[in-house]
């Protein structure tokens, strides 16, 4: 025999407003733990051939006010962009690329203590509006600018977890590397909506957007090279 529920009729409007507010406390989507990687393949093809490696680009993640903030070295400096918009970003660069980038997060295996998280997004937050530069990779020296890599091999290091034997020339793939016992395997973080159909124009306005930055920074870079 099979038992039967019945449910009054003046029970379902509490029934439904249960059911609803269960919806509404599901996550979205999973959030990150402050310190997680973000980590980008095949972006950039002259930091590929540089280090050997197909990781070319690198940030680290913080929780701030419910939101999920990246804290990244490119270019334009060191800046605090949400993880949202680093995903556009991410996917909509193409500049001269052989292969469409393509994003993936890694994160703590033990996650970072309430005061490990707050020593590193101190120093991340200081880093900010900092120059981008490159050159400590090819003077083997610390410098007044600060790449990917360095600037989270630094971040990390304020945790107490790992030290790297000098920041100033760090790629991805050493960090990675060194970071190793840290952190999990990669999860790849598929592209926004709409990315992919992107029209011909605003791939075209972006990639020109992206090549003036690039000019502007190389040229500082250049002029600077033997100056730090």
């Amino acid at each position: 025999m099979t038992a039967s529920i019945t449910v009054s009729p003046a029970r379902v409007p509490c029934l439904m407003n249960t059911l609803l507010l269960l919806t509404f406390c599901l996550p979205v989507s999973a959030v990150l733990p402050d310190g997680s990687l973000v980590l980008l393949r095949d972006s950039n093809p002259l930091v590929m051939k540089v280090t050997r490696s197909p990781w070319t680009h690198m940030g680290i993640v913080f929780n701030e006010n419910g939101r999920q903030w990246v804290y990244e070295a490119s270019p334009g400096g060191v800046r605090r962009v949400s993880f949202a918009n680093f995903a556009v970003d991410a996917y909509s660069r193409r500049l001269c690329y052989n292969k469409a980038p393509s994003m993936y997060t890694m994160i703590p295996d033990t996650p970072f203590s309430t005061t490990e998280v707050f020593a590193m997004h101190r120093f991340a937050t200081s880093q900010v509006g900092r120059r981008y530069s490159v050159k400590g990779v090819f003077h083997h020296r610390p410098v007044e600018g600060t790449n990917c890599a360095q600037f989270v091999a630094a971040t990390l290091q304020q945790s107490g977890r790992i030290r790297f034997p000098n920041t100033f020339s760090q790629t991805p793939a050493s960090v990675l590397n060194r970071s190793s016992t840290l952190f999990g395997k990669s999860s790849y973080v598929p592209p926004p909506a709409g990315i992919e159909t992107q029209t011909w124009l605003d791939a075209t306005d972006r990639t020109a957007s992206d090549t003036r930055q690039w000019l502007k920074w190389s040229t500082w870079e250049v002029f600077r090279f033997w100056r730090d």
